[in-house]
């Protein structure tokens, strides 16, 4: 081998050597980046190391316009709205009832009044949680009842101001029409929400995937991701109307061995698989219940009243808020109340 030949393979080692440590400098510092955004699917609550995390409270049950007023009022920073279609038509309420004790506006009203509260003064809350009552009462495309028409309405009122939107089914609905339809046509704003045993609701999402569909322009400098894309917008939520109620004490067998609610609970909250684990309802008497239920790790629980709407009866649901906003002001080392910076997914 000549001397040149050999002077040029030292080169070439040099040159490889040199793009080598160049390629791992990189990959070293994407690494460290990603780590210090945290951008990757909900961890299992560590309290001494992750430090607070931001928490949600959820007005129960607003069903018109003066009930997202209230429920801004009293401090709720996402609110929950029963929603069924009477007549062909959306509605904020609990059934189908079509009757003369119907209380809801029609879903675009409730809406309109939450994108009014952001235009007039900047009170924005993070999210609203769509409790679909019956979503398969029409098909997905009907244009006057389908479950597309709850997707334009919160693409015109409450997506232009940044409030998220939860999709909210029970498990009697894993696979119906309209669960699918939104499954492959959520955007970056909404999450999908399964509330039920928590073995079957994570086989679910399992079965979906996280394929993103496709992208469609929607402004110059946005793209909106239609389909179950990340991680985080998968969430899982488990409660009763009257948590105490069930088999005697909503946290008897608080551990990965119950099947009761707070059991189911800690088994979502541990596998590290959802984006956000919810809980329902706080009442004014269920203050044990809702501590409880924070201790384990929550990220966010409704409260108002269990069987009526939030400003039904005259009653104060504020002091169930009470119940939420104690905890957190004896534990400011593990949570604080979620402010606008911080998305829910």
């Amino acid at each position: 081998m000549s001397r040149s030949v050999v002077t040029l393979s030292l080169a070439a080692l040099l040159l490889i050597s040199l793009v080598l440590s160049q390629v791992h400098s990189l990959q070293t510092g994407r690494s460290a980046a990603s780590s210090r955004k945290s951008l990757g699917p909900r961890q299992a609550q560590e309290w001494t190391t992750d430090g607070p995390k931001p928490f949600w409270a959820i007005a129960h049950r607003v069903l018109c316009a003066e009930e997202v007023r209230a429920a801004v009022s009293d401090g709720a920073n996402a609110i929950e709205v029963d929603l069924a279609v009477t007549n062909r038509k959306w509605y904020a309420d609990h059934h189908d009832f079509g009757r003369s004790t119907f209380k809801g506006h029609e879903a675009w009203k409730v809406f309109q009044e939450v994108s009014k509260l952001f235009q007039k003064d900047n009170r924005n809350i993070s999210f609203v949680w769509f409790d679909l009552k019956t979503p398969d009462k029409c098909e997905p495309m009907d244009e006057q009842c389908g479950i597309k028409v709850l997707h334009d309405l919160y693409r015109q009122y409450l997506r232009p101001h940044t409030v998220h939107v939860l999709w909210g089914f029970y498990e009697k609905e894993i696979g119906s029409p309209a669960m699918n339809w939104i499954r492959d046509n959520m955007d970056r704003g909404a999450a999908l929400n399964i509330d039920g045993n928590f073995q079957t609701v994570k086989n679910t999402f399992d079965s979906f995937g996280l394929n993103v569909t496709k992208r469609i322009p929607v402004t110059p400098d946005y793209f909106d991701i239609r389909g179950l894309g990340r991680e985080q917008q998968r969430v899982y939520s488990n409660g009763l109307f009257k948590p105490g109620a069930l088999f005697g004490s909503f946290f008897k067998s608080c551990s990965t061995d119950s099947d009761g609610i707070c059991g189911q609970l800690i088994k979502a909250i541990q596998s590290n698989y959802f984006g956000k684990v919810f809980s329902w309802t706080v009442s004014i008497s269920n203050e044990e219940e809702a501590q409880k239920t924070m201790d384990i790790g929550v990220d966010g629980l409704i409260y108002g009243q269990s069987t009526s709407s939030y400003g039904e009866a005259n009653r104060n649901p504020k002091k169930a808020l009470d119940h939420i906003m104690n905890w957190i002001k004896k534990h400011p080392d593990k949570m604080y109340r979620a402010r606008p910076e911080d998305k829910p997914w």
